[in-house]
């Protein structure tokens, strides 16, 4: 019952979150759209006076400011909910990287069908009909097609058997190279199982290394808005199991626009530590 109250309240904070962003979207299209008509006014009124373009581009200009801002404070909001956002989804496990080799499959394509041999009744020649065949010399030229049939045949069946010999060692070297592909397949993935056994136990005993590279892959695996710095660096102390998080972000891409002007750039440092 408890894991069934966390699971729908977790479906309900998803769905908030879910309108929260689609009401995002629909206002920051209004403000664009708010932002494009001012522009094309300006466009329309470069034959008016002086004046009236300067009004008409610092309606621009200030529609432009206004959807930027906009789009600022989304970003704020959902920095501001980052935590909470993070907190309710599944905790990361390193078996979910683990990987299953799936095995392709074998597609040998024509080389797996054998060409029929051939027909020897195709070879052989009709039998002379009426009066004619009681001749000696119909009855020759019958021996003598019947004659080049057989030759014909066996040339055929010669061909044929050459050919066969062909499509079986080109299946067999197909074949032999899917098995390799399957066996690299195989060996990759586990070689990746096997470091993430490793790195298990090494954070169970409580490395260092092991304990920064795994929360480093929390933080690869985590759900961030897309403008949302992904440089950071860790810093473990055994001592006290202390983890320090450190993300390094422009500060100046969270400030309020008053005008469109150049802002010096300014670095802001985020900290979060963790007691392990």
């Amino acid at each position: 019952m408890a894991r069934r109250r966390l699971f729908t309240s977790y479906s309900q904070l998803v769905r908030e979150r879910q309108r929260q962003v689609a009401a995002q979207e629909r206002a920051t299209r209004q403000s664009q759209v708010a932002a494009e008509r001012a522009r094309r006014a300006y466009e329309r009124a470069q034959a008016l006076d002086a004046k009236e373009k300067q009004r008409l581009l610092l309606a621009a200009e200030m529609a432009q400011v206004e959807a930027d801002n906009y789009d600022l404070e989304a970003l704020i909001r959902e920095l501001k909910d980052l935590l909470t956002t993070s907190l309710s989804k599944p905790t990361f496990e390193l078996t979910a990287l683990r990987r299953k080799a799936e095995r392709p499959t074998f597609h040998p394509g024509p080389l797996a069908a054998a060409t029929p041999p051939p027909d020897p009744k195709a070879f052989e020649p009709p039998e002379p009909t009426g009066l004619h065949r009681h001749l000696p010399k119909a009855r020759k030229e019958h021996l003598d097609a019947c004659e080049r049939g057989r030759l014909a045949y066996e040339a055929a069946v010669g061909s044929h058997a050459a050919a066969e010999s062909q499509r079986h060692e080109r299946f067999q070297q197909a074949m032999q190279e899917h098995e390799q592909q399957v066996a690299a397949i195989q060996a990759e993935v586990a070689a990746q199982n096997d470091e993430l056994d490793a790195l298990q136990r090494d954070f169970d005993a409580g490395k260092s290394e092991a304990v920064m590279n795994f929360f480093a892959l929390v933080l690869d695996h985590s759900h961030y808005p897309s403008d949302f710095p992904q440089d950071f660096r860790l810093a473990y102390v055994p001592e006290s199991k202390q983890l320090v998080v450190e993300y390094d972000f422009l500060a100046s891409t969270l400030s309020h626009r008053s005008a469109p002007t150049s802002t010096p750039r300014r670095r802001g440092r985020s900290r979060r530590q963790r007691d392990l």
